[in-house]
């Protein structure tokens, strides 16, 4: 465990950002000025000099956040890889903590981040090692659990002779641990593998898996879980894209869906949507009522939505306990958009993603970041749209007692060796 040269704000960006927001009546401020909000504070993850992905933001009720993702270079005395997964942990107040990076000689990634009521600090992600001395084929999921100080406390591997990944990671209020991603294997008896299917698997404080269960459609069709989390009643919530019918109808190219599990892996209910288009949902959080929020992208003429899309666009849905659909909200912008990750504030949904459009503020390119507010009947209250010349996306969100808003992005290309560049921020959002 090391720091390296991690917590710089300096970059080829310059000073932290500023962006500017959403009218309350719709309209757009313009360009940013002296009454528009501000960020608190903006960290660049790792140094200048190498590429670095953010692939996840947690926050635990004393205000630490941790960030997790890849690095192309390593830390202090870390093997060397093509990329080695890592997670970082800061104060409120944006001063590095802690480091840790978690190597094989193969590649690693970390692709989510949960925090438990304790601070223990959970990771998930793929390698094509051994991580904790076994590797089952050509590349497996994997989930780890760090203290509160960043000691590793156990990391176990999952996987099958064909390729595994692990999307997400979520801990319930007994501190087991929830894990969910694809395969194209078999972890599950029922399942006969070859097609790409979503897997979600569970795992107690110290380790120790419970169980584990696949969900896929037919033979022929690919799914895949993006999301997953748990509601305060122990149930677990999972969210994707499938090419079949998980729910009995497939509505396009590619649909949407979200999934209700209980505690002991039981499927209380699985809903589909999307259209013509190629549909997927990205994340899932359920609030303190038991709703239900996903959110992702979406476009076409689709079920359960207000008619047609332009293909591409950001989506929010809100879904009662027991899967009724309550609204969808989709953040039409006549521009490409998705949302990448979401965060519950009280109601309301608080995403991530990225837009091609003038959203916020003027794009400043290909791609832009945003963070938004979406409230509890689906209205979007407001929108913070910042970018660079180059591909600019929100990855991650999260949101703390107070309200404020941790987020993480990417700028491909933005080191001036052309290294990609990530970046933790703290801002507020009305």
């Amino acid at each position: 465990m090391g720091c390296g040269m991690w917590g710089d704000s300096a970059s080829a960006l310059g000073a932290p950002l500023r962006s500017a927001s959403l009218d309350r009546d719709g309209g757009s401020s313009g360009a940013a000025s002296p009454g528009d909000t501000e960020q608190d504070w903006q960290r660049l993850l790792g140094s200048s000099g190498e590429s670095v992905a953010s692939r996840g933001v947690a926050v635990d009720a004393a205000g630490h956040v941790v960030v997790t993702g890849y690095t192309l270079k390593p830390l202090e005395g870390s093997e060397r890889s093509s990329s080695d997964a890592f997670v970082a942990a800061y104060s409120g107040a944006g001063e590095l903590l802690w480091t840790a990076e978690l190597a094989t000689p193969e590649s690693d990634a970390a692709a989510g981040v949960s925090l438990d009521a304790e601070g223990n600090a959970l990771i998930a992600g793929d390698t094509a090692g051994a991580l904790d001395g076994t590797a089952f084929g050509f590349g497996d999921a994997y989930v780890a659990k760090y203290m509160p100080g960043g000691e590793l406390a156990w990391v176990r591997q999952i996987g099958t002779a064909a390729p595994d990944e692990a999307a997400g990671v979520a801990t319930d209020a007994s501190g087991n641990v929830v894990v969910a991603g694809f395969t194209r294997g078999t972890l599950e008896s029922s399942r006969s593998g070859n097609d790409l299917d979503g897997w979600i698997a569970k795992y107690s404080p110290a380790g120790e898996q419970l169980w584990v269960h696949q969900l896929g459609s037919s033979v022929g069709y690919d799914d895949a879980i993006a999301g997953v989390s748990a509601d305060l009643g122990g149930n677990l919530l999972v969210a994707g894209r499938s090419f079949g019918a998980l729910d009995g109808e497939n509505h396009g190219s590619g649909d949407g869906f979200v999934a209700k599990l209980s505690g002991a892996g039981e499927l209380l209910w699985i809903r589909q949507l999307g259209g013509a288009d190629y549909d997927a949902a990205e994340s899932v959080q359920a609030d303190a009522d038991g709703n239900v929020f996903i959110a992702g992208q979406l476009g076409g003429s689709f079920v359960g939505g207000p008619g047609v899309v332009i293909p591409g666009q950001p989506f929010v849905a809100k879904y009662s306990p027991a899967g009724e659909q309550l609204w969808l909200s989709v953040l039409e912008q006549a521009a490409i958009g998705s949302v990448a990750n979401l965060a519950i504030d009280g109601g309301d949904a608080v995403i991530a993603g990225y837009t091609s459009a003038d959203w916020g503020a003027p794009n400043q390119g290909s791609f832009d970041s945003f963070i938004a507010r979406v409230s509890a009947d689906g209205a979007l209250l407001d929108v913070l749209e910042t970018g660079a010349p180059q591909l600019d996306r929100g990855t991650s969100v999260s949101v703390d007692a107070a309200g404020d808003v941790f987020w993480s992005r990417e700028v491909w290309n933005a080191g001036e060796d052309g290294s990609d560049q990530a970046f933790l921020a703290r801002q507020t959002l009305e």
